[in-house]
């Protein structure tokens, strides 16, 4: 936020250098303006930070797995002892942003906001067993972001999708697509587009409502479907199998009447579609890793308004 000072150490540079002997190696500036966008960050950036590094953990995947291939990454090119230092530090950095005694209040009440109405049904213990425990996935997420992007002058696509996509989604207010590098293949993106055309306004936003229901609420058809989602989520935010709105939402003919209706024809992103299509894009990309129990409970909502969503994501693509 403007005005934080930064914390001892972590001060940006005045003028870049990409040096290889610098702390972090040649990519210290980028890393210094990685964590830079943490100890500037408001308490609901906070809160989604720890939303999608809870999606990661809950998906199956880990936060820690593409810290170790980086490190595998920094022997080969020789930035080990970078690493090193910098696995420090993030240490320092994470305990003085949580722990240090100017700090736990707000950090008490970014974790409330991750919480949500749950906080209110915690006891004071267990209110203070989560404060410690968001605070090691904080630690784990930095960890890897900033692991990552000292070496991602070296590293594959792969793993800087993997480290890099929780953190833009946080930082974005919880986007479920970070990016457009983390857009499904077009083959996907099209099949997504072919179920949702023939659906006029009112009927997109009833899947984007009945999706609502099933994750908050639970559907007495599909049982498991909000835990379903958020593995397809956390999938989508670590790989290259998610639906973005535009343009793939954002050209739906269903939403011409209402783009004739507002004067310069701009349509602001609904995000509970696009969350719901990005289930069904990472269910697509991911097709092998479920079971055909998983594709009917993707599926079992909306038989009336998509009833052809369960052959389609049976069909190969």
């Amino acid at each position: 936020m403007a005005g934080r000072r930064a914390p001892a150490g972590w001060s940006l540079p005045r003028a870049p250098s990409f040096a290889p002997g610098q702390r972090f190696g040649p990519r210290t500036p980028v890393v210094l303006a990685r964590a830079a966008q943490l100890w500037q960050a408001d308490e609901e950036t906070l809160a989604d930070l720890l939303h999608a590094a809870l999606l990661v953990e809950t998906s199956g995947m880990s936060l820690s797995h593409p810290t170790a291939v980086a490190g595998a990454v920094a022997r080969q090119v020789g930035r080990s002892r970078c690493l090193a230092d910098l696995h420090a530090d993030v240490h320092g950095l994470v305990d003085r942003l949580t722990d240090r005694p100017a700090s736990r209040a707000r950090w008490r009440r970014a974790v409330r906001s991750f919480f949500g109405d749950e906080w209110a049904a915690l006891g004071l213990h267990e209110r203070d067993r989560m404060v410690q425990r968001c605070a090691g996935m904080l630690h784990d997420l930095l960890h890897m972001c900033l692991s990552v992007e000292a070496v991602a002058d070296v590293a594959d696509d792969e793993l800087i999708l993997s480290a890099h996509g929780p953190w833009l989604s946080g930082l974005r207010r919880g986007r479920p697509v970070p990016g457009d590098a983390w857009a499904a293949a077009p083959e996907i993106l099209g099949v997504v587009s072919h179920l949702l055309a023939p659906l006029d306004v009112e009927t997109l936003g009833i899947v984007a409502g009945v999706h609502q229901i099933a994750m908050t609420r639970g559907v007495t058809e599909a049982p498991g479907y909000a835990d379903l989602c958020r593995r397809l989520s956390g999938w989508a935010l670590v790989s290259a199998s998610g639906c973005p709105w535009d343009p793939t939402l954002a050209s739906l003919p269903g939403w011409r009447p209402l783009l004739e209706a507002l004067p310069h024809g701009v349509l602001a992103p609904l995000a509970l579609l696009e969350d719901w299509a990005t289930c069904v894009s990472s269910a697509l990309t991911h097709r092998l890793r479920l079971s055909g129990e998983d594709v009917r409970v993707l599926a079992a909502p909306f038989r009336q308004d998509l009833p052809l969503l369960e052959r389609r994501l049976n069909d190969p693509v």
